[in-house]
């Protein structure tokens, strides 16, 4: 009986050259699993229910955030919300790969796969169980989404704004994220309008489990599963594991643009001093009321007018441990 089964997203950064492909997969997992690729949404659900059907122990996802989070959702749909779920494995398939720089996984997919094998093999020669670290999800709703989803990381305002630049890059690249960043900080400092206009605050009622923050605009909301996200971004104050809890990591920011820049360093670590605009505490609920529209796990939504979204704790998924 298959132990691991692969699915490939063939439009993802580093699988479109067909390196990965099903072919190349398959013959790297050998007897120990099968490689399915897919080119289009509608083609991850059947794989996701052949996967359970023959009762695949791990699934590893080839792809960038935003397969990870198509996939993540379709297997809890087919498996239900309380599992028990497959382990799963984030290759590194796309550009920023939050979810593999998390959960340890290294190097190109076909590498990490070898990885996984040995491991399968030597937990199956032991007898011991798959090691796995247990990962929350974020439950996002919104009126700007034709349904809620599960998801990892959740951001509104400069973020959102950021992401469209990047995006707009065309074929964006790690090197286009890091520009993208870099310039809007150097715009700013250079009075450049379009800069400022990214920094710019936005009106917002923010609250966490039923108690309002106190500030009135905001300039970034993140809440989060896991701690490390883009470039060097790790802005959470350290709270233990957020995996091992059933809550999230939780960024609301609303302090002066210029204390931004001038302590950039300290707060995308995540050990700027408490500060009155400042809410960085893990949560277990949160509601955003904005103009802003605002990503989940790399894809954007837009919105109209004053738009509310609420966030909460999802089902936690396993995450085989490299």
């Amino acid at each position: 009986m298959p132990g691991i089964g692969i699915i490939t997203n063939l439009n993802s950064r580093k699988n479109k050259t067909g390196a990965y492909s099903q072919e190349k997969m398959s013959a790297i997992v050998g007897p120990q699993g099968f490689s399915r690729d897919t080119k289009t949404l509608n083609e991850i659900p059947p794989i996701i229910r052949e996967f359970r059907d023959k009762e695949v122990e791990i699934i590893c996802i080839n792809g960038g955030d935003g397969t990870q989070h198509y996939v993540a959702n379709e297997i809890v749909k087919e498996y239900g919300e309380k599992g028990p779920f497959p382990a799963i494995v984030p290759l590194r398939g796309g550009v920023m790969n939050m979810l593999a720089k998390n959960f340890n996984v290294k190097g190109n997919p076909a590498k990490a796969l070898i990885a996984v094998k040995n491991l399968y093999l030597s937990s199956k020669g032991s007898g011991r169980p798959f090691p796995v670290k247990k990962c929350w999800t974020l439950h996002v709703s919104s009126p700007a989404m034709e349904k809620s989803r599960l998801g990892f990381v959740y951001g509104t305002g400069i973020g959102y704004k950021l992401l469209l630049k990047y995006y707009g890059k065309g074929v964006p690249t790690f090197r286009d994220a890091f520009n993208v960043v870099a310039s809007t900080v150097c715009g700013f400092l250079l009075g450049s309008s379009t800069a400022r206009s990214d920094f710019e605050h936005t009106e917002a009622r923010i609250t966490v489990e039923s108690r309002q923050l106190p500030f009135p605009t905001m300039l970034i909301v993140v809440a989060a599963v896991i701690p490390k996200l883009v470039l060097w971004f790790k802005p959470f104050r350290e709270k233990g594991e957020t995996i091992e809890k059933s809550w999230f990591y939780l960024l609301a920011m609303d302090i002066d643009n210029w204390d931004v820049i001038k302590n950039l360093r300290t707060l995308s670590r995540g050990t700027f001093p408490p500060h009155e605009k400042i809410f960085n505490d893990p949560a277990s609920s949160a509601k955003i009321e904005s103009d802003c529209g605002f990503t989940l796990d790399g894809e954007l939504f837009h919105v109209t007018g004053n738009t509310e979204v609420t966030i909460a704790t999802g089902p936690s998924l396993n995450f085989l441990a490299l």
